[in-house]
């Protein structure tokens, strides 16, 4: 494939604060009325603070100019991540997760955070804590209520061709929240328009590789039907015996079940994955 650059890098997100204006993780869909929508986590100070909020860029003209960052998510929480899904006519699904406070507490890098966290009320972050999307059926003209998923991944579910929507994602509890325990997987789940979420099965683990941390996957369906999820596999424990990676699975019943993982790419090679397809059919990761 033949790859061009068209015209010169343009900024999607920025902020007038110098505190606040680190933008990162981003996802981009072209919705139903042509618009280009960029979701984010931004306002940040740095890869892991307390002050993160879920963001959306729109551009109504091929990506030259886009408006100023609005928060969709925006709890008391580090909202991270910004994945984004249109679905049906006008509709699109925001998503995000956060950690709690005794995280943040853990990374905090100096009192500027530590005055925020100190001022964060334990029963709003029980309320807040999670694995949180929403979703608009006017266009991001307006969002219903932040709502709970058992899983998460950092561009959000995937539209299969016959109008489903299925939500390949990182299945765990987030430490701190007042949510049942569920099994740390990656699993897949059927959701409906209104956001309700059903079980369609799990991914094998990759037990070749012990000690190595299974996130960030994204799922997309194939010409022929199938649906390929790939998954983020990372380990720090040398350059020896370290892997930053990706594997594959794939589905023939619309992620029930799930062939074995394999290597897509090598040990340290590069990941998460986020598959697009080109104009021309072609898939890209």
């Amino acid at each position: 494939m033949k790859v061009t650059n068209v015209g010169y890098p343009e900024t999607v997100m920025t902020s007038d604060d110098p505190k606040h204006s680190y933008f990162g993780w981003p996802s981009v869909a072209r919705l139903k009325d042509g618009r280009i929508a960029v979701a984010a986590s931004g306002f940040r100070r740095r890869h892991v603070c307390p002050f993160g909020k879920t963001v959306i860029s729109y551009s109504s003209d091929e990506g030259k100019t886009y408006t100023a960052p609005k928060a969709v998510i925006d709890t008391c929480l580090d909202d991270r991540d910004g994945g984004i899904c249109p679905f049906g006519e006008n509709s699109f699904i925001v998503t995000s997760f956060n950690n709690s406070t005794a995280f943040q507490r853990e990374n905090a890098k100096d009192d500027y955070d530590l005055a925020y966290l100190d001022a964060v009320d334990p029963e709003q972050e029980k309320k807040d804590i999670g694995l949180n999307f929403r979703i608009t059926n006017d266009g991001g003209k307006t969002f219903g209520p932040i709502r709970k998923s058992p899983v998460t991944s950092p561009h959000g579910p995937t539209v299969l061709k016959d109008g489903t929507i299925v939500w390949v994602g990182r299945q765990m509890t987030v430490k701190g929240s007042p949510e049942e325990v569920r099994e740390d997987c990656i699993a897949a789940y059927k959701m409906d328009e209104e956001g309700n979420m059903t079980f369609l099965g799990r991914l094998p683990d990759v037990t070749w590789e012990k000690g190595a941390l299974a996130c960030d996957p994204h799922a997309f369906q194939a010409d022929d039907g199938t649906l390929l999820c790939q998954v983020r596999y990372h380990r720090d424990d040398g350059w020896a015996n370290g892997m930053f990676t990706t594997y594959q699975c794939e589905s023939k019943d619309g992620g029930v079940t799930w062939s074995a993982p394999h290597y897509i790419v090598g040990q340290f090679d590069g990941a998460p994955a986020h598959i697009m397809r080109h104009s021309s059919g072609v898939l890209i990761s």
